[in-house]
């Protein structure tokens, strides 16, 4: 089901001549609407360029935990400016659960981006950062407010318009219900 938002064209809604009916009627019609989207498990979908915006997005904006979920781990991703702002989000108290590792592979992890994270996980006790057995998730998920299922390799892939394209989709959720299953399926990759 796809949801649209109420405009000025809503007066197909109601044949009263009735300004205020009409307005009340909209009304009532938006408060449906909006509760309809909060109740949707996906509200809406992302595309390839979105994704990392997302990322930095999340890493601003946590107010209590993260989770990263990627295969993978490149220095294209986790560079200077990937590091700082993790760091900047670990001063914050801001509590962060990096996972990647995928069994076996043709793509190769960065040993220097990797040994990074591993010193800010021994400097900031709220950092866990560790290599699950076999994995090839891509999620995100920030606090109780959002939540990414995706193609996309968060910690890999830059997606960098100057370079060739590679699509990959993605779908945010917001129902916090379900969020709080993907966050609770990610720490299960620790456990395991």
């Amino acid at each position: 089901m796809k949801l649209h938002s109420l405009d000025d064209d809503a007066d197909s809604f109601t044949d009263s001549k009735n300004p205020s009916i009409k307005k009340e009627e909209r009304r009532k019609l938006k408060q449906k609407l909006d509760q309809l989207k909060t109740q949707s498990k996906i509200s809406e979908i992302i595309h390839t360029y979105e994704h990392r915006n997302y990322l930095f997005k999340a890493l601003k904006e946590a107010k209590q935990r993260l989770m990263i979920v990627s295969p993978w781990i490149t220095g294209y991703v986790v560079d200077q400016n990937f590091l700082e702002m993790l760091e900047e989000t670990l001063k914050k108290k801001i509590q962060v659960y990096i996972f990647y590792g995928i069994k076996s592979s043709s793509q190769q992890n960065n040993p220097i981006s990797i040994q990074k994270l591993e010193e800010l996980s021994t400097q900031y006790k709220n950092l866990r950062f560790e290599k699950v057995k076999n994995t090839h998730r891509k999620i995100l998920v920030c606090d109780a407010e959002f939540g990414i299922v995706t193609s996309f390799n968060f910690l890999s892939f830059r997606a960098d318009p100057n370079l060739t394209y590679r699509d990959e989709l993605g779908v945010i959720i917001r129902d916090s219900a379900t969020l709080e299953d993907l966050f609770n399926s990610g720490m299960n990759l620790a456990e395991n």
